[in-house]
């Protein structure tokens, strides 16, 4: 192959290549836009709900979010508190982010690889019999249809918390 002939391959290459991945550029900046994150609220709010005992209310819009990292992004997201709590909400949050651990993803299991909460009012109490409000029902086994729910990181932005043990005053 003469110079001249391989030097318009490696041009028609490198235009194609360019050319693909502008294309994935443009799908990956266009497609939040495109798809509607409020359509899994259901799906969360099950799951949370089969993992916890306890409900989650997302009241605000609900987006994909890929840069820096791909994630959901959830507005004035509550969760309910256990029976008998001195406050309804055991957490109101005015924002949550929810990226997923990919390596456990890409083995078709459902895990929160990160999880960002922004401006959170955490209610943590224990009840007259010193059970935690943070010690959730049980869920139904794995192999029973169940879901176990893991968290890798936490991150807490401007948060508020208070503690309430009637045990110990």
């Amino acid at each position: 192959m003469s110079n001249g002939r391989f030097t318009a391959v490696r041009k028609k290459l490198l235009t194609a290549g360019a050319v693909v991945v502008g294309l994935v550029a443009l799908a990956a900046v266009a497609w939040p836009h495109f798809s509607d994150a409020s359509s899994f609220k259901p799906r969360i709010v099950a799951a949370v709900k089969e993992a916890t005992g306890r409900d989650l209310v997302i009241e605000g819009p609900a987006r994909f979010v890929l840069f820096p990292s791909p994630r959901i992004v959830a507005s004035d997201v509550r969760f309910a508190n256990a029976a008998g709590g001195t406050e309804a909400q055991m957490v109101d949050v005015k924002s949550v982010s929810v990226a997923p651990a990919w390596p456990a993803l890409l083995a078709g299991r459902l895990e929160i690889g990160e999880l960002t909460l922004v401006r959170p009012t955490v209610v943590l109490e224990a009840d007259a019999n010193g059970i935690p409000n943070w010690r959730f029902a049980p869920p139904t086994s794995p192999a029973e249809g169940g879901m176990e729910l893991r968290i890798g990181r936490l991150s807490v932005e401007d948060g508020k918390l208070s503690y309430l043990d009637p045990k110990q005053g």
